[in-house]
């Protein structure tokens, strides 16, 4: 059975690290090693986790199996598709 718990700032490293090595296993291969290095650093650095779960903006909740995290979901809720896809808001 999987748990659903809100994040806490003490669970940062976990989260850190889980988003950091579910990144590699999923998308490594398709990025140089330094590109995937440089995003890895940019995005799951341990003060840029901490960051994010301090940040009103954000929610993250974990997914726990037998007490160990297995997965996370974030939401951001200052975040349009638009501006990061550096489209424009479809009309109509």
């Amino acid at each position: 059975m999987i748990d659903y718990r809100p994040a806490a700032l003490n669970d940062a490293p976990a989260l850190a690290e889980l988003g950091h090595t579910s990144f590699v296993d999923a998308f490594g291969q398709l990025y140089s090693a330094e590109n995937l290095n440089m995003f890895l650093e940019q995005a799951y650095y341990l003060s840029t986790v901490e960051a994010e779960l301090a940040n009103s903006a954000r929610l993250f909740r974990i997914a726990e199996r037998d007490g160990c995290m297995v997965g996370s979901c974030k939401y951001g809720f200052d975040l349009h598709l638009c501006t990061h896809a550096k489209g424009r808001p479809l009309v109509g």
